[in-house]
């Protein structure tokens, strides 16, 4: 499991470590197009580190874990893996950077 900083916050403001934070803190601006790539690209990183972490939790329980829980387990990192490729989808192929400026 890759760890990262964390790249934004719930209630819409940029953290630190955000790509968009550091280029704001540049003191050059983005377009509207590239604002809203740049946050639509920010959601996509958050929520892939919720997977992640996720992802590492149950890596941690199967050591100690019964027959029957590891059905679970893998049922759960089935449909964790659906959630990113959905996320790669909508959340990075989406993202049209033919018109970002």
């Amino acid at each position: 499991v890759v760890r990262r900083p964390s790249v934004g916050s719930e209630d819409g403001q940029l953290r630190e470590g955000s790509a968009q934070a550091a280029f704001q803190k540049s003191g050059r601006r983005l377009s509207m197009n590239s604002e809203e790539s740049m946050s639509r690209l920010d959601r996509t990183d958050r929520d892939l580190a919720v997977i992640e972490v996720r992802v590492g939790e149950i890596v941690a329980l199967i050591e100690s874990s019964t027959p029957r829980s590891l059905v679970t387990f893998r049922t759960e990192l089935a449909q964790l893996e659906s959630k990113a490729k959905q996320l790669e989808v909508k959340g990075v192929d989406d993202v049209y950077t033919s018109e970002l400026q």
